[in-house]
């Protein structure tokens, strides 16, 4: 499987709920612009972090502080507990802030993530950016 490395404050969509997913120890797969844990089986799981209540659960597990800020939300985990200086990382959301300072926290500041998701993200901010010109 060839990889593609992207900085972790890009992370967004696929790309943010694939690298949180492997650090909870899973192992996704795309599955027609879905991520999945089972490929093209009846009961599909859909593994989704930056949207739903799981990503509350790991804001809880690991102490994240989130604050409005920045372009939308800020987050912050303490790394360097009392020295006034934490990375604070941004987000359009507090989830997705939040996911982003948990994935620097564990892997740093850079990741490899699957050429396929990659592609994924690149046709998606595409398709964005042509919905958002007039």
């Amino acid at each position: 499987m060839s990889t593609v490395k992207i900085k972790t404050t890009q992370l967004r969509d696929l790309s943010l709920d694939w690298v949180v997913a492997r650090i909870e120890g899973l192992h996704p797969v795309l599955d027609g612009g879905f991520l999945c844990l089972h490929a093209r089986t009846p009961n599909v799981q859909l593994v989704a972090y930056s949207n739903t209540d799981k990503a509350d659960a790991i804001i809880d597990r690991e102490r994240i502080a989130t604050e409005p800020g920045g372009e939308g939300w800020q987050a912050t985990k303490g790394l360097f507990s009392g020295s006034g200086s934490d990375p604070k990382y941004n987000g359009p959301t507090r989830r997705i802030a939040a996911l982003i300072c948990f994935v620097a926290s564990r892997l740093g500041d850079e990741v490899e993530v699957p050429a396929d998701i990659a592609a994924a993200i690149e046709a998606h901010e595409t398709q964005r950016i042509r919905r958002a010109r007039p």
